[in-house]
Parts: C-alpha cells; structure tokens; sequence
C-alpha cells in the first residue's frame, strides 16, 4: 500500500520550463568555465513524518526517537556549474537509509497501525536535485553575488512489521528558491566560500519551506582540481493538508568534496 502526495505536475512542469527559458535567454554569452565536483556528506537525518489515510492524520513519528536514526550515513552527490560571472548549474544529492527499532507507544501510519513494542522495520529514501542560476562578479580574491533556482525534494518513507504489513508514504515538491554567494582565495592555492539559500510558499493544499547553508575551506592543486572541506545544513519542511501528510526532516553534517576546473 503506498499514499502519494504531488503537487499538481502542470505546474510543476510550467516552473522548470519557465526557470530553463530564464537561464537561456540570460546567460547565452557568459559560459566561460565548467566545474565538475563530487561530494561525500555525512549527515545524521533528524526530524519527523507524518502520512494519513483518508483524511485521517497519522502519528508524527520521530526519525530517531521511534524510528532509531541516531547514527550518521553518508550522502553521495555531485554538481555540474558552467560559467563566469553569470553562472547555471545543476546539483544531485541522493539518501538511502534503513533501520530497525522497537517503537515504545501505538503508531499509525497510512492505513496501518503499529502496537507498542512492535519491532518495525523502517526506511528513508530522498532525491535532493538543484538547477539554479548564479551571479557572481568580482575577482579570485573576493566574489559574490545572488542565486535564484528551483530545488525539488522527493521524500519516501517505508515501515513494516511482522503480523501488521508494510505501509509507504511519499512526499514530493518543486520548490523555487533565492539565495547568496561568496568566494574568496586570499591565497593562489586556498579559498573559502559560503552559501545560503532557502524559500516559503503554499500552493493549494501544500505548503513547502525549504533552507540550505554551506561553508567551505578549499585547496587548488595542479591541472585545475581542488578539494576541501566543510559543513552544511538542509531543511525542508513540506506539508499536504489533503491528504494528510508531512515531512520535517533535517540533515546536517560534515562535507568533503573534490572536482576539476577548466
């Protein structure tokens, strides 16, 4: 059994189509770099999730309290940004995790309920993929500048249980964002930055909110690869009135990351 929570996919579809056309017809002329990066986050997932049935609400299950998500995994992702001053790119963050943990009181969840002292076996799966456009003039010494883009969010969350059955929410949204951007190398070979960028809307029955902070410390090596390291934030909060469902749900963590510059 599965509940699917979507947000009108004409709309959906109108944003990202609208979004490429403004990339298009404002950075034409300014593709002068490609950076390619691939990065480890290893985050501990905190928060809630809540799925219904019927209009009936469910139990807002604890990610780590009911469910035992007390230890770190890790989150394989990459990014792909071309340009100068005017720059678009494209970010993939993919999170596959499972437990098993004794819950301590009654859950429901979808159409199915859990007894206390049930031994459920849980899972957590999230696609975090980013396109955005991003202005940022200035020199290698110092840089910054605006982004705006559209993150869409894809939450499935799976319980089951000897004796009660499987049950599987989903959440999904496309949510457009604004945010700032800073570089620095004070030295050729050492650069810090810093990004932040989150928004709030409502669209009928769903809301949605998201925020993403970053701040990381690099080194340039030979032929135009770097790596560093850093630390980084997420949060997104969606929310179906219809339905019911939700899911609040954090990740933060350590970052490492390398990639080439051309």
């Amino acid at each position: 059994m599965r509940s699917v929570v979507y947000v009108r996919r004409s709309m959906r579809w109108t944003g990202w189509i609208l979004f490429v056309w403004l990339i298009l017809s404002g950075t034409h002329s300014a593709m002068a770099t490609l950076q390619v990066e691939g990065s480890l986050f290893w985050m501990t997932p905190d928060g809630d999730v809540a799925v219904g049935y019927h209009g009936v609400s469910g139990t807002r299950v604890d990610l780590d309290d009911d469910l035992g998500y007390d230890s770190a995994v890790t989150v394989a992702g990459g990014q792909v940004v071309v340009g100068d001053v005017h720059q678009v790119g494209l970010e993939v963050n993919r999170l596959s995790v499972s437990e098993e943990a004794r819950v301590t009181r009654m859950i429901r969840f979808y159409d199915k309920i859990y007894p206390g002292s049930t031994l459920v076996e849980s899972s957590l799966d999230m696609t975090l993929v980013k396109a955005f456009y991003r202005f940022s003039p200035g020199t290698s010494l110092a840089r910054g500048g605006y982004m705006i883009g559209m993150q869409y969010v894809s939450a499935e969350v799976e319980a089951s249980a000897s004796g009660v059955g499987s049950a599987r929410g989903d959440v999904e949204s496309p949510m457009p964002f604004i945010g700032v951007y800073f570089l620095s190398y004070p030295l050729p070979f050492l650069g810090f930055q810093a990004t932040a960028c989150g928004s709030k809307w409502d669209l009928g029955d769903v809301s949605a909110s998201y925020v993403d902070i970053q701040v990381r410390a690099e080194m340039e090596f030979v032929l135009g690869s770097f790596a560093g390291i850093g630390y980084r934030y997420v949060g997104v909060d969606v929310e179906d009135d219809d339905l019911p469902a939700e899911a609040d749900v954090v990740l933060s963590g350590p970052v490492v990351y390398a990639g080439w510059e051309w």
